[in-house]
């Protein structure tokens, strides 16, 4: 059976890694080809995920990745509950709120006395933890983000 090799792309809350994954004679080898800082920063009042360098740090990877040869497939895992929200022509509408920022902070409580912890678990199955997707949305339409009001869809 010929070597087959595939490409995973981690970004993880602090570091981000791609690792080449290669199946020959039934046998799994793996190999780190780059690890970076997943890199955020204070921008307009909140804690952001640098888009454009995690967007370069993962073209590294894969450039790194097909150094040695033709990839069959690739995989992205990533944290999440962040989120891009896009505009209707796909454009993203800022750089995303990374997790670990306040904004959220007594979310968990509106959040709750609208739709009640029981029946969000019962509809999400997610344990309740204050950076969650929903309480991130609920901070921004009590903050009245315009980029909200102007989302048409939001990419994790």
């Amino acid at each position: 059976m010929a070597e087959s090799r595939y490409l995973a792309l981690d970004m993880g809350a602090e570091s981000g890694r791609g690792v080449v994954g290669t199946l020959a004679g039934g046998r799994l080898a793996l190999r780190e080809v780059h690890r970076f800082a997943n890199p955020n920063g204070r921008m307009r009042g909140h804690w952001r995920w640098d888009l454009l360098r995690q967007w370069e740090e993962l073209k590294t990877a894969l450039r790194l990745a097909r150094a040695d040869g033709d990839l069959r497939s690739l995989g992205v895992d990533t944290w999440g509950v962040d989120f891009g929200l896009l505009g209707g022509d796909g454009e993203i509408l800022g750089e995303p709120v990374m997790y670990r920022d306040p904004r959220t902070d007594g979310m968990m409580e509106q959040v709750h006395g609208v739709i009640g912890r029981r029946r969000l678990y019962e509809r999400t199955g997610t344990q309740m933890v204050q950076f969650n997707t929903i309480y991130q949305l609920a901070a921004m339409a009590r903050a009245g983000s315009t980029a909200l009001k102007a989302a048409e869809s939001m990419l994790f």
